[in-house]
């Protein structure tokens, strides 16, 4: 943590490269997540002082990338990449569920990006160009296959009632579609 006046260094934690920019939830706890290529993959969860709170520890096919992650508006924390997994914030699993593309084997990942509606439900955009809204207890209420033609990922947003957005990336468009 770097102190936005001074630009001093407050504190530091861990050590590993490997690791995605960090969430913060409204009681200033930071989540951050880091990964190996050894098939292992930690939530950490940072107190504002710099001390940890908590580590949450899961294992996905392609560990070797870092996970998406998102806080939802209970407070979880999803995260991810061929398996979505709900933490509570208090650090244990609340579910799992297994996120399979037609993709498959032929992409690195599955999970592009995660976010969550006011209602408490979990979206998830695939790479296979999907978006599926996954209940607050784990399990697939739809599965939306948008006709983007390409082969990109999905960035699906909620906003107002309950209207989703998706930008798409990668895919067969120079500079990417939206729905």
């Amino acid at each position: 943590a770097v102190d936005a006046e001074s630009f001093n260094t407050n504190w530091t934690f861990g050590n590993n490269a490997n690791a995605r920019s960090p969430s913060v939830d409204s009681d200033g706890n930071i989540y951050i997540l880091t990964f190996s290529d050894l098939g292992n993959s930690t939530l950490h969860s940072i107190n504002s002082a710099g001390g940890l709170n908590w580590d949450f520890q899961f294992n996905d096919r392609y560990s070797f990338i870092a996970p998406m992650q998102s806080i939802g508006k209970y407070g979880d924390i999803y995260l991810g990449v061929d398996t979505l997994y709900s933490v509570s914030f208090d650090g244990e699993l609340n579910w799992k569920t297994d996120i399979e593309t037609d993709i498959g084997i032929l992409t690195t990942h599955d999970i592009a990006e995660i976010t969550s509606d006011s209602d408490g439900n979990v979206l998830v955009g695939t790479f296979d160009e999907r978006i599926l809204v996954i209940s607050n207890d784990g399990f697939i209420k739809h599965d939306l296959k948008l006709p983007t033609g390409g082969s990109g990922g999905l960035n699906p947003i909620v906003v107002g009632d309950n209207v989703i957005y998706a930008s798409i990336f990668g895919g067969s468009g120079e500079t990417g579609d939206a729905f």
